[in-house]
């Protein structure tokens, strides 16, 4: 079952977001998302093999605008 955008936020057990979630969360496209990730914007960012990760926390202040 997909999660919404605030449950998922809300949710303490999920510490890691894929690149598909974070399209949810900052409501961009993929290949938006994408450039975000490769480029550093978006802090938090870890590689496992070709996929994204990133700290759900770091997605959070990136959406206050503490970065």
């Amino acid at each position: 079952m997909k999660q919404t955008v605030k449950e998922l936020l809300d949710d303490e057990s999920v510490f890691m977001l894929t690149a598909e979630q974070v399209c949810s969360i900052l409501n961009m496209g993929k290949t938006t998302v994408y450039k975000l990730l490769r480029s550093g914007d978006i802090p938090g960012t870890r590689r496992i093999g070709k996929s994204f990760r990133v700290r759900k926390k770091d997605i959070v202040d990136f959406l206050e605008g503490k970065r």
